[in-house]
């Protein structure tokens, strides 16, 4: 029993690997389809600014007269080719794609290298002078920068045989049925998974297999509950020996200064931050109380800071519902008369949240327009506190 369901097992996998390979190789058919009808031997269509042509003969080969060329391609290529607007500034070793006037080749699309580039004696652009580098023999007619498409960009060697294929009444049916006959492929292998996973559900009839498994689903759901009471109750806890924190200060008339000097330096230094932060700004003015730091554009409150624990808290002047809550974890405290017009708090513990806070700050700022004082040098804050 064992050894089936381990070679059904790698079956469904072998046959998961073939029915994705399918799904690709459809997908790929049906891209080589769309940029087959936008390449052309011609001018072709343009897309973001560039065209796909297929080259047609041997003229940009290489040869014994072209080894040290760099640009070179040959027949049955695809080449890509950037359109251009000011056709005016093309320069002797540049290629470029045109439409022929010459004798031979009229009105075909050449893709040639510039020889010269011919001016008038009032110094007006005539047009340029262009050669094959497999014989390097020029163009019989000037190309006038009316009739130049664009300039080479790159090439996909042989690529443009197969869109010539794709291109005839055989190519055509094979890259509309391909694409078809894999995605049928790709969804009977998955709709014949999904029947097989049904299957093996409706094998699960005998009552007593039943009962075993609502049993373990419940011996689960009761792990879960445990641990779900026991993370509540953590946060509980938690949340008393602030509230503890909190009242045992009031009792004992703690004021803010103190509370902050009693922080640990990393918290002490995330207030200095934030503190030259906010004063850094012109017009900014702040005041400490027994309770809290505050600070003041004229007579509008726009922050404050305040020690809760050993926990640094900042409270802005900002809208809790503009801010993404999982990054800046901050609580609405609009309820609580003392933050009514600073309701944005949040907990400064680490220098991820020192760096948000920050942002938090330059942000309202800008909501309030206030312009930075350039002249402003940055003071220790705790140092002044302890002096008082």
């Amino acid at each position: 029993m064992v050894k089936s369901n381990v070679n059904k097992s790698v079956f469904e996998k072998i046959l998961a690997i073939f029915a994705w390979l399918f799904f690709v190789i459809a997908i790929i058919t049906a891209l080589l389809s769309v940029f087959s009808s936008l390449s052309s031997e011609k001018n072709g269509k343009e897309v973001f600014g560039v065209k796909f042509l297929i080259v047609a003969s041997d003229s940009m080969s290489k040869s014994a007269l072209s080894k040290n060329e760099t640009i070179y391609f040959d027949a049955g290529d695809l080449i890509i080719v950037k359109t251009t607007k000011d056709n005016t500034k093309f320069k002797v070793g540049d290629v470029i794609t045109f439409v022929s006037y010459n004798p031979d080749s009229y009105g075909k699309t050449l893709t040639h290298k510039i020889r010269e580039v011919n001016y008038s004696t009032s110094g007006k652009l005539i047009g340029y002078t262009t050669y094959g580098i497999n014989t390097g023999v020029s163009d019989k007619a000037l190309v006038s920068p009316n009739s130049i498409i664009g300039k080479y960009f790159g090439k996909i060697p042989k690529l443009g045989n197969l869109f010539s294929y794709l291109k005839t009444p055989a190519g055509y049916y094979l890259s509309i049925l391909t694409p078809s006959v894999l995605l049928i492929i790709f969804f009977s292998i998955n709709v014949g998974k999904y029947f097989g996973r049904k299957e093996a559900l409706a094998e699960i009839s005998n009552p007593q297999q039943f009962n075993e498994l609502q049993e373990r689903i419940a011996m689960l759901e009761e792990k879960y509950s445990s641990f779900s009471n026991n993370a509540e109750n953590l946060q509980t806890q938690a949340q008393e020996i602030e509230d503890i924190a909190i009242t045992t200060d009031y009792i004992k008339k703690v004021s803010f200064a103190e509370k902050l000097l009693r922080l640990d330096e990393y918290k002490q230094q995330f207030f200095n931050t934030i503190h030259n932060h906010l004063i850094s700004y012109k017009k900014i003015n702040d005041r400490v109380s027994f309770k809290c730091i505050s600070y003041r554009m004229g007579r509008k409150l726009i922050a404050k800071m305040t020690v809760r624990g050993k926990t640094l808290k900042l409270h802005l002047a900002l809208d809790t519902k503009a801010f993404n809550k999982n990054v800046f974890f901050q609580k609405d405290m609009s309820m609580v008369k003392a933050y009514s017009e600073v309701p944005f708090t949040v907990k400064v513990k680490s220098g991820r949240a020192e760096k948000n806070a920050i942002k938090l700050v330059e942000q309202l700022m800008s909501e309030i327009g206030a312009i930075k004082n350039p002249k402003y040098n940055e003071i220790n804050k705790l140092e002044i506190l302890k002096n008082k």
